[in-house]
This record gives C-alpha cells, sequence and structure tokens, in this order.
C-alpha cells in the first residue's frame, strides 16, 4: 500500500479544468517530483495532496485512509507536513522560537494559538526546546538559533520553514518549490538535508523547476502539462525523452 497517493483526481475551478484525472502515488522512503512548465497543474496537484483544496473528483489517501474534507490538523496526526513557495515564519522571533512555536504538540496547526502561549511554554518544556535544537543542528542552523529570522537569507528561511515542518515529526513532508530563489551553495546544502531525510525513511514529495536538482534527489518523476501527467517514471528515462524536453525544457538539452 502506498503511503500517498491520488487516484484519477481532477479538479475544476468554475468553467476551467486545472486537472484531468491525475494519478501519483508515494512509497515510504522515496522522494517524487511534480514537475512541468507554468500552468501545468503542479500547484494544484499539490495542494490536493496536502489537503489544502479537495479534488472535484477522485481519491486522495493517506496510507488508505482518504483526506479529503479532513481538517489540516487531522491530516498531520496522520503523518503529513507541507512548506510554502513562499516561506512562512515569524521575522520578529528567533530561529529557535520559529521551531518552538511549531511543535508537535500544536497539531491543530493553531499558529497563532501557540504565538499567544509562547512566553508560558518556553520555560516548561525542555523536551521540546532539545527537539528544536536537534532539528536546527540538522538542517546546519544551529549557529542562527539567536538570529531574528527577518534576517536569514532565502535559502536559509528556507530550511527553516523544512525545520517548522519536521517539529511535527512528520512521516511524510511535501516541499513547495524548496530551491526557489536560493543560491547554489544552500540549494546544494538543502539537497543534501532532503536526501538525509529519505535516508532516514521519510517520504518526500516536491514541486521543483531546477532540473539538476530532480534528476539527483527523485526517485520517481511526475511530469504535467495542460493538467494531466504527460509521463512518470525514472528521472533520467524521463527527463532524456523528446516529448518531456519539448514541453517542459523549451527544447533545450535536459
Amino acid at each position: 500500500m502506498s503511503i500517498l497517493s491520488a487516484i484519477d483526481v481532477t479538479k475544476a475551478f468554475g468553467g476551467v479544468t486545472a486537472l484531468s484525472r491525475c494519478s501519483v502515488k508515494m512509497e515510504s522512503g522515496q522522494v517524487i517530483g511534480l514537475v512541468g512548465p507554468n500552468g501545468a497543474g503542479k500547484t494544484t496537484l499539490f495542494n490536493i495532496l496536502s489537503g489544502l483544496i479537495a479534488p472535484s473528483s477522485g481519491a486522495v489517501e493517506i496510507q488508505g485512509r482518504s483526506i479529503i474534507g479532513m481538517r489540516p490538523d487531522q491530516i498531520v496526526a496522520l503523518g503529513a507536513a507541507k512548506t510554502f513557495q513562499v516561506a512562512r515564519g515569524f521575522g520578529s522571533l528567533s530561529v529557535l522560537e520559529n521551531l518552538l512555536v511549531a511543535d508537535s504538540s500544536q497539531r491543530d496547526l493553531s499558529v497563532w494559538r501557540a504565538f499567544a502561549n509562547f512566553p508560558g511554554r518556553l520555560g516548561t518544556h525542555r523536551a521540546l526546546v532539545r527537539q528544536a535544537i536537534d532539528v536546527l543542528a540538522f538542517l546546519k542552523l544551529i549557529d542562527l538559533k539567536d538570529m531574528a529570522a527577518s534576517h536569514l537569507s532565502t535559502g536559509q528561511k528556507k530550511l527553516l520553514d523544512i525545520g517548522r515542518a519536521l517539529m511535527l515529526s512528520p512521516k511524510i513532508i511535501l516541499l513547495d518549490e524548496p530551491l526557489a530563489g536560493v543560491n547554489p551553495k544552500l540549494a546544494e546544502q538543502i539537497a543534501e538535508r532532503i536526501d538525509d531525510l529519505r535516508r532516514s525513511g521519510m517520504s518526500v514529495a516536491l514541486v521543483e523547476h531546477r532540473v539538476e536538482f530532480v534528476r539527483e534527489l527523485c526517485d520517481y518523476v511526475y511530469v504535467l502539462s495542460e493538467g494531466k501527467i504527460l509521463m512518470e517514471g525514472r528521472p533520467n528515462n524521463v527527463f532524456s525523452h523528446t516529448e518531456v524536453i519539448s514541453t517542459f525544457l523549451g527544447g533545450g538539452a535536459a
């Protein structure tokens, strides 16, 4: 049984069909990539996989259980967490504090409630602080733990966003363009952390435009075009296919 699957998912917004009968699956410890040109339906499919929006038809399941109609906290309780294309956070709080307001005890994802309770919780949740320190060490942000999050670079904010997701102790993490706008050095660092997550047994789904990283990181790739799955398979096979080169890469070499 796949840990995450979408079966014949269709999504229409008014009279516009954004997705048509798309099927995706992910196994434990696997990294899958959703790629394609702008407007291909990647974001819509990604948001359906994470439960942010419901499909017009079709099924979406985590470990065999339908997530359609579930609240975000219920989806998190099943072991799924998501990052966003534009990294979110509290700029006035420190890097460490940003993780503490996203702890796994806040399963309802009420960040504002967690923030309101934060002063009283900081001194009492020693285990939580240790968890946050461990996450920052894993992400190689430990030296920045006391820095205001607003002072981080784009790549560091992306890492911090991954850290907030990891504080939810997920089995599945969905990364929305984790390398967008990130300089090459930090992009390599983020890619290394994603690979480490896979090696630890975590399942990762990502939307990403940078083909070199998709080739390196993903075990399996789905190429979308005009709301449909154009092709799927292992990265080297997919990106060597003439139709993919033409549709996704604009005719250039992969």
